[in-house]
């Protein structure tokens, strides 16, 4: 967990097991971000009703609270491609 104690591990279990009726969570839930896949802002997300995707932009925001209680906060924006954010890395030539 990323932020252990902001969610009591009751809650946290309900909502876990909630989204285990989705074929695809175990592996999401279980697979750890690859570097460039955590740098590159492109997140897609399946629409329940129609089951297409949505091509979102996600910004990460790292903040200080006053209380020493750091925190993140991620937005989702729409995009207009689904393309990667991230130019492709050309070998040495």
């Amino acid at each position: 967990m990323n932020a252990p104690g902001s969610v009591a591990p009751e809650r946290l279990a309900e909502i876990v097991e909630a989204c285990r009726v989705n074929p695809e969570f175990e592996r999401l839930w279980n697979t750890d971000m690859r570097e460039e896949d955590w740098n590159d802002s492109l997140v897609l997300v399946r629409d329940p009703e129609t089951g297409g995707q949505i091509s979102l932009t996600m910004h990460s925001y790292n903040a200080m609270h006053p209380d020493n209680c750091p925190y993140q906060l991620f937005m989702l924006t729409p995009r207009a491609s689904a393309t990667s954010s991230i130019a492709p890395v050309l070998g040495n030539r």
